[in-house]
């Protein structure tokens, strides 16, 4: 059972940031960043599961050159998915 205001359901869940970069980082660039829960790169590309504040990815990208960037909160689907696990539930 779970309990919770609309707002207090949507901190829980995670936002979407999609950026463009001048060039591919390396690998290791954007590794254990503080709130990235899911990390998926297609060269210069990358999109971020982000949950809670964004100020420590923001510090991560101002030592690249970022040409795009896009954030996007959670839709219903992916409130639901972090309340009950995804698949893995």
């Amino acid at each position: 059972l779970f309990e919770d205001s609309v707002e207090g359901v949507r901190r829980r869940a995670f936002s979407r940031v999609r950026v463009t970069l001048a060039d591919a980082p390396s690998e290791t660039a954007f590794a254990g960043l503080p709130g990235v829960r899911e990390l998926e790169r297609a060269g210069t590309h990358i999109t971020f599961a982000l949950e809670g504040e964004p100020d420590p990815l923001i510090k991560a990208l101002a030592q690249h050159h970022v040409l795009a960037l896009e954030s996007t909160e959670p839709d219903l689907e992916d409130v639901f998915l972090s309340l009950y696990g995804g698949a893995d539930a």
